[in-house]
């Protein structure tokens, strides 16, 4: 029956879908105009991008992650065969620059998914509550806004001032920018670029064809890069502000953990009462800072870089729960100091990219819950007292960090034009557990499928061949990616876990480049613990938490 109702409601709104598709592909032929200003000095663009997503349940509901309470939200609200999308997505962006020497840039995004509108409600213990009560197919305010819209969010707000002396240039930028230091491509929480941004999982799982700068979430920020000569270059920035990460939040498709982050109101204690959502413990918002200098000597055929960064996390450290209010709170660490690294040169045709990175104050998986209770503190699970800003009660310690990738092009084969193959091999090592081993995933007491190892080593893979004009003005492609925990369980949040992972399996068409379409299959997979209860006791990583939910995504995109 649920199958039937899914495939009505979305012939119920198809027409509308395509009405407002229509409408958005009309725009652009109204809207793409140039600014003919009389100035030469003068250039002004405004960029857009329609993109119109559709998702389809494929997988069965695993009934162990149903039956999970706080893990079970998103999972109980879409059943197999529903459109866990229908989302409309606009980004537009517009770029002033006067003489090619300072200007501004302001870039923004809207969204609508009616797909939230047609909820399951048969879970029995929902996260999110109404007039205080937990209630089956609701969405908190904030995952409502972020999954369902209609809502916007501005997204880039910067200017610049570019000075040039002879051969030297400084390049100054202040307001809502995006730096990535380093050469990750696919591992930023194994690379030099760790916490200069927060990342928009939601968008990363649930909306192909997204944008960068709607997963790789501009801060605030002053930045100076300073040429010295063609050899020599030297960078500074300062940030005005900090975020944490943006998860699939309680209810929404991809949620996986009903409890975080502004969209969870609740948790399910053990005994089966609950605790309501307090205060975050969160850093301050200024002071993250950081400096570079790189150097690319015509010997090399490469460029190095030396890096020093001071941030604080943006990924949650720990849960602590204070049994005197009956409220639960997100720790976020500050003070993690970053000394890494970086070359970059091509090998044999192959764009090679390597990071290297010590971290020292680095926030390290604890246990699930810290409880405050003074006369247990110090054991497994418990500690002294709610922590204070920039610290989480749990382990810090000393990890060390290497990412390699290669980006490489294949020519002209008898089974396709070509093929871009990007691959890339990041690994984590603990040096030391400076602060709260008690509460060490790597304690010996602690015994969850998670436990934290010594080493982790993981793959990031991405091929994509290519047919030219296989139609007048239409190329295909098939893009294909495949990413995995190699070996061992990392010892940093979300760091990644033995036999974990994603993939999808796609084919895309690409019309008079700029109007594409693509259809693909995402699936992710990961090892969990069954209780004798039927839930689940133990989880390598939040992937294995999706792992039921295999999907199909049909995404039409359009530039102008």
């Amino acid at each position: 029956m649920q199958e039937k109702n899914d495939a009505l409601h979305f012939k119920k709104h198809l027409p509308v879908l395509a009405i407002a598709v229509a409408t958005a592909l009309f725009a652009a032929s109204a809207l793409a105009f140039d600014f003919n200003i009389d100035n030469p000095d003068l250039n002004i663009r405004w960029n857009n991008t329609v993109r119109l997503n559709l998702g389809n349940r494929i997988g069965e509901q695993d009934q162990t992650i149903a039956r999970t309470p706080n893990n079970n939200d998103g999972d109980l609200n879409f059943g197999k065969g529903a459109m866990v999308t229908e989302r409309l997505n606009l980004l537009s962006e517009l770029q002033l620059d006067y003489q090619k020497k300072m200007g501004f840039r302001v870039s923004g995004s809207a969204w609508y998914d009616p797909a939230y509108r047609n909820l399951e409600s048969n879970n029995k213990t929902p996260n999110t509550l109404v007039n205080g009560k937990p209630t089956a197919g609701a969405l908190s305010p904030y995952t409502k806004r972020f999954a369902e819209g209609p809502s916007g969010q501005l997204l880039e707000s910067y200017a610049y001032r570019t000075f040039e002396f002879d051969q030297q240039k400084l390049n100054l930028t202040v307001g809502k920018s995006l730096q990535s230091w380093g050469n990750s491509l696919f591992a930023p929480l194994h690379g030099i670029n760790y916490g200069q941004f927060p990342i928009d999982l939601g968008m990363m799982f649930g909306s192909p064809l997204s944008e960068r700068t709607e997963i790789l979430l501009p801060r605030n920020q002053v930045t100076a890069d300073y040429m010295l000569s063609p050899t020599w270059s030297f960078g500074a920035e300062y940030f005005l502000d900090w975020q944490h990460v943006r998860f699939p939040e309680s209810g929404s498709y991809m949620g996986m953990y009903d409890l975080a982050l502004d969209g969870g109101e609740s948790v399910y204690l053990p005994n089966g009462k609950l605790a309501t959502h307090g205060p975050d413990v969160t850093p301050n918002k200024v002071g993250d800072f950081g400096l570079n200098v790189k150097w690319s000597p015509g010997w090399l055929g490469g460029t190095m870089g030396l890096f020093f960064r001071r941030t604080a996390d943006q990924l949650p450290d720990t849960v602590v729960f204070n049994q005197k209010t009956n409220q639960y709170a997100f720790t976020y660490a500050s003070g993690i100091d970053i000394y890494g690294f970086s070359l970059s040169k091509d090998i044999a045709g192959v764009k090679t990219g390597l990071d290297l990175s010590y971290r020292r104050n680095m926030p390290l998986n604890s246990q699930q819950v810290l409880t405050v209770l003074p006369v247990k503190a110090g054991t497994p699970g418990f500690i002294s007292a709610m922590p204070q800003d920039g610290q989480t009660g749990g382990a810090m310690g000393n990890t060390f960090h290497a990412v390699l990738n290669g980006v490489n092009t294949v020519g002209k084969t008898p089974f396709f034009d070509r093929a871009s193959v990007v691959a890339e091999l990041a690994w984590d090592h603990v040096l030391s557990v400076t602060e709260g081993y008690a509460q060490y995933r790597g304690n010996p007491a602690y015994t969850g499928i998670d436990k934290s190892t010594r080493d982790f080593f993981s793959l990031n893979l991405n091929v994509t061949p290519t047919w030219n004009q296989v139609y007048p003005e239409v190329d295909l492609s098939m893009p294909l990616t495949y990413a995995v925990g190699l070996k061992g369980e990392s010892a940093i949040p979300l760091g990644g876990n033995a036999h974990t992972g994603n993939y999808s399996v796609g084919l895309s068409a690409m019309v008079q480049s700029r109007f594409q379409i693509e259809l693909k299959y995402t699936g992710f997979f990961g090892p969990f613990v069954k209780a004798p209860n039927g839930t689940i006791s133990s989880y390598a990583g939040l992937m294995s938490l999706l792992s039921d939910r295999d999907t199909l995504w049909l995404t039409s995109r359009i530039k102008f």
